[in-house]
Protein backbone atom coordinates (compact mmCIF):
# COMPACT_ATOMS: atom_id res chain seq x y z
CA UNK A 1 0.00 0.00 0.00
CA UNK A 2 1.20 3.60 -1.26
CA UNK A 3 0.39 7.00 -0.10
CA UNK A 4 -0.02 10.45 -1.51
CA UNK A 5 -1.35 13.65 -1.82
CA UNK A 6 -4.11 14.83 -3.47
CA UNK A 7 -5.19 18.10 -3.48
CA UNK A 8 -6.23 18.83 -0.18
CA UNK A 9 -6.88 15.24 0.44
CA UNK A 10 -4.74 12.10 0.86
CA UNK A 11 -4.69 9.11 -1.36
CA UNK A 12 -4.04 5.96 -0.82
CA UNK A 13 -3.42 2.90 -3.35
CA UNK A 14 -3.36 -0.71 -3.08
CA UNK A 15 -1.34 -2.99 -5.78
CA UNK A 16 -0.71 -6.55 -6.41
CA UNK A 17 2.46 -7.94 -7.86
CA UNK A 18 2.58 -9.51 -11.18
CA UNK A 19 5.84 -11.25 -13.06
CA UNK A 20 7.66 -7.61 -14.25
CA UNK A 21 4.70 -5.78 -12.93
CA UNK A 22 2.35 -4.28 -10.39
CA UNK A 23 -1.28 -4.44 -11.19
CA UNK A 24 -3.22 -1.19 -9.31
CA UNK A 25 -5.97 -2.23 -7.07
CA UNK A 26 -7.89 0.63 -5.91
CA UNK A 27 -7.40 4.04 -4.90
CA UNK A 28 -8.98 5.68 -2.29
CA UNK A 29 -8.88 9.24 -1.44
CA UNK A 30 -9.76 10.35 1.71
CA UNK A 31 -10.68 14.42 2.66
CA UNK A 32 -9.19 15.06 6.22
CA UNK A 33 -10.68 17.56 8.30
CA UNK A 34 -9.13 18.62 11.32
CA UNK A 35 -7.99 15.33 12.41
CA UNK A 36 -10.52 13.20 11.48
CA UNK A 37 -10.92 11.14 8.26
CA UNK A 38 -14.62 13.08 7.15
CA UNK A 39 -14.77 11.27 3.58
CA UNK A 40 -13.11 8.51 1.81
CA UNK A 41 -14.07 7.81 -2.54
CA UNK A 42 -12.80 4.88 -3.35
CA UNK A 43 -11.70 4.18 -7.41
CA UNK A 44 -11.38 0.91 -8.74
CA UNK A 45 -9.05 -0.29 -11.42
CA UNK A 46 -11.93 -0.23 -14.22
CA UNK A 47 -12.53 3.30 -13.61
CA UNK A 48 -8.33 4.10 -14.43
CA UNK A 49 -9.03 4.69 -17.80
CA UNK A 50 -11.17 7.45 -17.54
CA UNK A 51 -8.62 8.82 -14.88
CA UNK A 52 -5.45 8.51 -17.47
CA UNK A 53 -4.05 6.07 -14.49
CA UNK A 54 -1.95 3.21 -16.15
CA UNK A 55 -3.47 -0.12 -16.16
CA UNK A 56 -0.24 -1.26 -14.94
CA UNK A 57 3.06 -0.44 -13.47
CA UNK A 58 6.67 -1.95 -14.25
CA UNK A 59 8.38 -3.84 -11.32
CA UNK A 60 11.24 -2.23 -12.28
CA UNK A 61 10.27 1.26 -11.66
CA UNK A 62 10.77 2.54 -15.46
CA UNK A 63 7.83 3.75 -17.53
Amino acid sequence: MCTGRAGRGRRVWSVAPAPGAYLPLTIDVLRVTGRAIAEIITFHDDQFPRLGLPERLPADGTE
